[in-house]
């Protein structure tokens, strides 16, 4: 998201998270992604970097990166399972589905406890890319 954005990593690396070294390939963008506010850590001091991410928790990222707006939840434009997201997720998972940056299934669910795949993940950046470049 931070090359979408034309962001550099940090400098520096340091996330002030325990579980990324600040010589981690990854700690930079760790770091500058938590500074914008773009992502934040599984607690006060813990990142989980290795950790699988869900679809609620890459729609959360890309709302955020993009400034995008909580959407409509409700009514016919909302998904069928969004009581089974984080509650302020919903309407971030609303906003990246009116933005075209995310889909649901065939039966009108999101699924956000779902793992996101490498597959989605490449999808949505280029979407993402797309929505930027406009």
């Amino acid at each position: 998201m931070l090359r979408i954005l034309g962001e550099s990593p940090a400098s520096d690396g340091k996330t002030g998270f325990a579980d990324v070294a600040s010589d981690a390939w990854y700690a930079g963008y760790v770091a500058k992604a938590a500074a914008k506010g773009i992502v934040q850590g599984v607690s006060a001091d813990r990142f989980a970097p290795d950790a699988a991410i869900s679809r609620q928790e890459m729609a959360i990222m890309l709302a955020r990166a993009l400034q995008l707006k909580g959407g409509d939840d409700t009514g016919s434009n909302g998904f069928r399972d969004l009581n089974q997201a984080y509650a302020e997720a919903a309407p971030l998972i609303q906003a990246v589905r009116e933005k075209g940056l995310m889909e649901g299934d065939e039966q009108g669910r999101f699924l956000p406890l779902d793992s996101a795949t490498r597959e989605m993940a490449a999808v949505v950046a280029v979407r993402a890319y797309e929505s930027v470049k406009k």
